[in-house]
């Protein structure tokens, strides 16, 4: 390559040499070993194209040869004394977009061919091709090697030998890399042309590897352009950890915290990269792996490519429309995260998991759309051509199982709750971090603008499908999707305004006027003004016993489970709070044809139902009436901002803006999936936001033996959690209750005595 030096090359190389070196111990060079067999290839593969990678950036080139020493595999040379070696050239050919794991595949069968090529005479080859070179540079004048036999193992009877140095460097080459791996670690040594470099450059080659090295073996590169390093950036991150850790002692794998960092400091750190350097970088990704090298390649991550192709724009469906309109004036915006985590137990194929989640944004369009707003304020989506989303690999594993666990939780947490930018293609988010050996977490976030949970049944069952096939070499034959979000919004377009909307607009008007639009349930504070979105939930098992009752009662009353679960939540709060008048939001999934059956795009709407609570009536007869309502509002469903215009121009006097307690009954397909040689187990991540004051939740486990997963999410300005962990166990009471005693009349249910301790956790 034709490095720039610190002085003018002469005509020959002088070959007045010194050196420079820097160690890896053997946790580090252990970490690269694993990386290198993941990859299917050596440590000296890996070694030898991460200096190509160096001397790429430095030299501007992306074709260029390294040399490499070959010639003691010949037979009856093991044993010999003398000079039996020859250095070859090997090309290396890389852009920014070659995949790291393509480059070192690249340069394993480079050594293979030069290996199997040994015995040609390359200077006599040279000179048969072209007898008259004048002098021109040699053809090799970067070289690279890999010693596994230091001579410092010379063992001689009652002498303790060691190895020192000589005093004096000769140098044959510019730049000779010598690598050598003992059970110690790793040691990483340049020979220089002393007439050509000075010390300090030589250092910063060190360095520039060092940091290529060190993102190869963390998995925070990806392509050849991940690795680029930035040595001014790094300083400049030195200083700020420095000034806000008040400690010198740095290295690249420091961790922030075990410095005695704190999120308070790391949001310092934060703001002051972001004045120094004016960039901005997600605290999530720094809480993954919060070490100095990291934040390195964070803040080198480009934040998007404006020369992105994007479709024309299309219109918006009526819930994006929705969400669009709200977003703006959420306190927590990522309130609307769907974040679910994935622990996998066994040998993952990380290229392959990288293969299925590129399928997979490629696949729907929902997951690489943006959202533009025009000069009437109406919104359009359009479609974006981009890089698959990086899949970024944080080994927890050698930390012990404890605090690898509560580090695998804190990325988790950290991803879930960073907000998503709209404007920009809504890329999924995603970690994959390794808590142990054969345990690993993939975190996998998305905007609930792009799915539902209809739809993320069908992303999780496509990503086990995906990713099986490209374990496997097969072909995955899925299906395309049965139609994209545009198309959706187009069809909603088309059967917009008519008699049929206006009757349905009529079913509402009469039947929620009236409707109390607060919820009584007593809170820990009082209500003052809207909510700040600030909350968490609470989760809870019920067990296959009440699920049955719950199933059993449905059939033989003739109606939906969720028609029970709706009753037993009117008689909750009645019980709670004395209302007995309420107004429930219910998750419609609103899919009413083949043409959405795989559609991965938010297409469920929240539709408005009415319980009331009859003291008087038995709990089966609740139950079918508010079965009944149900269905009938499923049957005119509206988007919810035309139920509310509705309600307006009829004159009602109070309108809710929003619906303060929801209930979420999930009868799709469970999230739970399936990949051969694998243990897979999916729950998700709830960010600590609420969406409304209280959401209810249930939904059946896949195998019944196991269940309800059950939930409620609140608002923490309003509820401690004790509170909600208390009317999370009053709702399965109650529900249990009911289940028991159809004939019973509903007034019992609200007495004190059946108040009765239930299995939150």
């Amino acid at each position: 390559p034709a490095l720039p030096t610190d002085r003018p090359r002469g005509r020959r190389v002088a070959g007045r040499g010194a050196a420079e070196e820097v160690s890896w111990d053997a946790g580090r060079a252990g970490r690269l070993r694993e990386w290198s067999g993941r990859q299917g290839v050596t440590l000296f593969a890996t070694l030898l194209t991460a200096w190509q990678l160096v001397l790429r950036e430095r030299s501007g080139q992306d074709e260029f040869l390294v040399g490499s020493t070959f010639g003691r595999r010949r037979a009856g040379t093991e044993h010999t004394v003398g000079f039996h070696v020859a250095v070859l050239p090997l090309k290396a050919s890389l852009t920014g977009t070659t995949g790291l794991r393509d480059a070192v595949r690249a340069t394993r069968d480079a050594l293979f061919a030069a290996d199997a090529h040994q015995h040609v005479d390359v200077d006599a080859l040279l000179a048969a091709l072209n007898p008259d070179r004048g002098h021109p540079r040699p053809l090799v004048t970067v070289s690279a090697d890999l010693d596994g036999a230091p001579l410092s193992r010379l063992r001689l009877p009652g002498l303790t030998t060691e190895q020192i140095p000589g005093g004096t460097e000769s140098a044959p080459l510019e730049l000779a890399l010598a690598a050598l791996d003992t059970r110690e670690g790793l040691r990483l040594r340049i020979r220089y042309d002393a007439d050509l470099y000075e010390a300090s450059t030589v250092r910063g080659l060190l360095a520039d590897l060092d940091r290529v090295l060190e993102a190869m073996a963390g998995g925070r590169a990806e392509t050849v352009a991940d690795t680029r390093p930035a040595p001014r950036e790094q300083a400049t991150l030195r200083t700020l950890w420095s000034s806000v850790l008040g400690t010198d002692d740095l290295s690249d794998t420091a961790d922030f915290f075990d410095l005695g960092g704190s999120s308070i400091a790391a949001i310092r750190l934060h703001n002051r990269v972001r004045d120094a350097l004016g960039v901005e970088f997600s605290l999530a990704d720094f809480f993954a792996e919060p070490t100095l090298g990291a934040l390195g390649a964070l803040v080198r991550t480009p934040a998007g490519d404006d020369d992105d192709t994007a479709s024309d724009p299309a219109p918006v469906t009526d819930q994006q429309a929705r969400m669009l309109a709200a977003q703006p004036a959420l306190p927590r915006p990522q309130v609307y995260n769907v974040p679910t985590r994935i622990r996998l137990t066994g040998p993952v194929d990380t290229d392959a998991l990288r293969t299925a989640l590129t399928e997979l944004v490629r696949r729907h369009h929902s997951l690489r759309t943006r959202y533009v707003q025009d000069g009437e304020g109406t919104w359009w989506q359009e479609v974006v051509d981009v890089a698959p989303p990086p899949l970024r690999i944080v080994d927890y594993s050698r930390l012990p199982a404890e605090r690898a666990a509560q580090r695998s939780d804190q990325a988790c947490r950290a991803a879930a709750d960073e907000p998503f930018d709209l404007t920009l293609p809504t890329l999924p988010r995603l970690r994959l971090l390794r808590v142990a050996p054969d345990e690993w977490v993939l975190m996998f976030v998305v905007h609930h603008i792009c799915t539902d949970g209809w739809s993320h049944g069908v992303l999780l069952a496509e990503l086990a499908a995906l990713y099986s096939a490209a374990a496997s070499g097969t072909d995955p034959a899925l299906p395309a999707p049965s139609a994209q979000p545009a198309d959706h919004a187009r069809r909603q377009l088309e059967r917009r305004g008519g008699a049929e909307r206006t009757r349905r607009a009529a079913h509402f008007v009469d039947h929620l006027s009236g409707v109390p639009t607060r919820l009584e349930v007593p809170t820990d504070r009082p209500r003052s003004g809207s909510l700040s979105g600030d909350g968490d939930t609470v989760r809870a098992h019920a067990p296959a016993e009440l699920r049955g009752r719950v199933e059993r009662f449905a059939t033989a009353h003739r109606v939906t489970p969720f028609a029970v679960a709706a009753a037993a939540l009117g008689v909750t709060v009645a019980r709670l709070s004395g209302q007995r008048d309420l107004l429930v939001g219910v998750p419609y999934a609103n899919r009413d044809g083949s043409d959405t059956e795989t559609l991965v795009s938010l297409v469920s709407t929240n539709i408005p139902v009415r319980i009331r609570v009859g003291p008087e009536e038995t709990c089966a007869e609740l139950v079918a009436r508010t079965g009944a309502e149900t269905l009938a509002a499923m049957a005119n469903v509206l988007p919810t901002a035309e139920v509310w215009q509705a309600l307006r121009e009829a004159g009602v006097r109070e309108v809710p803006e929003v619906v303060s307690c929801l209930l979420v009954f999930q009868n799709t397909d469970d999230v739970e999936i399936e990949i051969p040689g694998l243990g897979v187990e999916v729950d998700d991540v709830a960010p600590p936001a609420a969406r409304t004051e209280l959401t209810f939740g249930l939904t059946p486990r896949r195998d019944p033996a196991l269940g309800y997963r059950a939930y409620v999410e609140y608002s923490a300005d309003l509820w401690d959690r004790k509170s909600a962990e208390r009317i999370l166990d009053s709702y399965l009471s109650v529900l249990d209750d009911l289940c028991d005693s159809p004939g019973l009349p509903v007034g019992e249910l609200l007495a004190p005595h059946h108040l009765r301790r239930g299995t939150s956790a």
